[in-house]
């Protein structure tokens, strides 16, 4: 797993929700990207852009 985050102070109304989609969406590719018989890489960034979060997920077999 690799991580690009930024350090940002988030309110815990931004927080909640937004741990759970991440949680679900590494979840499902652990799950479903990778065959069973190959490894992969699973990378999370998280950035501001002006007044927008931005956040990817990318996996690679």
């Amino acid at each position: 797993m690799n991580l690009d985050l930024e350090d940002l102070m988030l309110d815990i109304n931004t927080t909640v929700p937004l741990g759970l989609i991440v949680n679900e969406l590494v979840s499902n590719s652990m799950k479903h990207a990778f065959p069973p018989v190959q490894s992969g890489n699973i990378t999370i960034s998280f950035h501001k852009m002006d007044d927008n979060f931005i956040i990817k997920v990318k996996t690679m077999v």
